[in-house]
């Protein structure tokens, strides 16, 4: 309400006195032209507004459009194709076998047959041989009936090593998140160094002012203006420094991120209250727990494999000789039937691949206890850092106040030519400091804060666990 209240009160002004100097001859054109002219400020005002992005953003957009983001379709894809072929196997299995050989041996029976062509009926010795050249080509097809379980486990084993691999490829993407924050806390910095920068170069060209007069009344001297001027080029040299420093910080961010980024966009300090009620879990615990699960799992596999297997099969082909191993020609045959394969004993080869994986488990329970504990210790590292700077914060508050009175103190006896341009140089750049560090604590104490969010494992949950 009251920015239309100025509004109206901006427009009628300006037309009253555009009016009143040019006669009413232009009023018509002269309303048109400051109506287009305050809306297009309107406009580019909040155009200007629009561009405002914060921490959140740059997590998403980073996941939105990153390189290592398209992994997870790759493992998805790997995982359902690794899926199909483990079906695949227990289904009917389809070849074709040919054979040639040559036997150094073969049957050979020796028969009294009877010659009817003799009165009385004679016998006569006569040797039936198999050929010992064998030909033979067949279609074979093997239907699994029952192979103890092995199926169910493999295609608990394919999900979970997807899983796995999903866990690495988030683990990888957590450190562009890392990237990200460190980038974004950079520019945080810089800019607020830069924006003080500014400051004290607006009261050094103001007190520059102040002692020209002074150096006319006779009350300082040209040395006192030549320092003055001096920490001018320092400050500029500096801001100089500070806006080449924020080009490159912007360019490593835009990489990563996918987003422009320049002085005209607006950094929003992150707000950390919705991220500390989130409970959070590592990354890497899930990814110590799956691998559990796959020794499990790959245990089972090996119980599996000692179990009775059941397949049905059928052949069909060509030969010589077929199924009758004493004939010479080439005859068509086929064959049904059911094999049962049971290794028994073999010394002991499962039981140690089960006592392997037992022992793998262990070593993956010890190394889930050991970051465990690390995360912890980080965790309270990471506490007392940001009760450190809390208590930072206070202090430099007051010390800023105090070093902001004293400034004000040297700057009136500046004027009045009771002490020289260096000794208020000096209490200007000591303000300077304070305040750059009061500036500085309070990002780091923000920056340690998502820290601690990510240490913990909050992040993870609110951005990837949840993408």
């Amino acid at each position: 309400m009251k920015s239309r209240f100025l509004n109206f009160i901006t427009k009628n002004f300006i037309l009253e006195t555009l009016s009143n100097k040019l006669g009413n001859g232009y009023h018509v054109f002269i309303r048109i032209f400051v109506i287009s002219l305050i809306t297009f400020i309107q406009i580019s005002g909040l155009i200007a507004q629009s561009f405002v992005v914060d921490l959140t953003q740059c997590w998403e957009k980073t996941l939105e459009t990153h390189i290592m983001t398209t992994n997870k379709k790759l493992v998805e894809e790997t995982e359902k194709l690794r899926s199909k072929n483990i079906e695949n196997q227990w289904k009917p299995q389809i070849g074709i076998v040919g054979q040639a050989t040559y036997q150094s041996d073969a049957i050979n029976l020796n028969l009294l047959i009877p010659d009817p062509s003799t009165q009385p009926v004679s016998f006569v010795r006569r040797s039936i041989e198999s050929p010992r050249d064998q030909y033979k080509i067949y279609v074979e097809a093997q239907q699994p009936i029952y192979l103890g379980g092995q199926k169910r486990y493999a295609l608990q084993n394919n999900f979970i090593s997807s899983q796995i691999e999903q866990m690495k490829n988030d683990i990888e993407l957590r450190k562009l998140i890392e990237q990200v924050n460190n980038l974004y806390f950079q520019i945080l910095l810089n800019r607020k160094r830069l924006e003080l920068s500014r400051v004290v170069l607006q009261n050094l060209k103001e007190k520059e002012k102040s002692i020209s007069a002074a150096i006319r009344n006779g009350i300082l001297q040209e040395s006192d203006l030549d320092a003055i001027r001096i920490e001018i080029l320092k400050i500029n040299q500096a801001i100089t420094e500070q806006k080449f420093l924020n080009e490159g910080l912007y360019s490593n961010l835009s990489e990563i991120t996918s987003l422009q980024f320049s002085d005209s966009i607006e950094l929003k300090i992150p707000q950390i209250s919705f991220i500390d009620s989130i409970p959070g879990k590592k990354l890497e615990e899930f990814n110590f727990e799956s691998l559990q699960k796959q020794v499990e799992n790959a245990s089972q596999i090996s119980i599996a494999k000692r179990r009775p297997t059941v397949v049905a099969f059928v052949q069909a082909g060509y030969g010589k000789p077929a199924l009758n191993m004493l004939s010479t020609s080439f005859e068509p045959y086929y064959i049904l039937g059911v094999s049962l394969r049971w290794t028994i004993y073999d010394w002991n080869s499962s039981r140690n691949e089960r006592q392997q994986l037992m022992l793998q488990k262990q070593q993956i329970g010890n190394q889930l206890s050991t970051f465990k504990q690390a995360i912890n210790l980080n965790c309270r590292m990471s506490k007392t850092r940001i009760e450190q700077l809390t208590k930072a914060l206070q202090t430099d508050s007051a010390i800023v106040e105090l070093r902001q009175k004293i400034t004000q103190r040297s700057s009136n006896r500046l004027d009045k030519g009771l002490i020289s341009a260096v000794d208020y140089i000096n209490d200007l750049n000591a303000e300077h400091q304070a305040r750059i560090q009061l500036e500085t604590d309070y990002i780091l104490w923000i920056q340690e804060k998502v820290n601690y969010s990510m240490l913990n494992g909050s992040i993870e949950t609110l951005v990837l666990q949840k993408k």
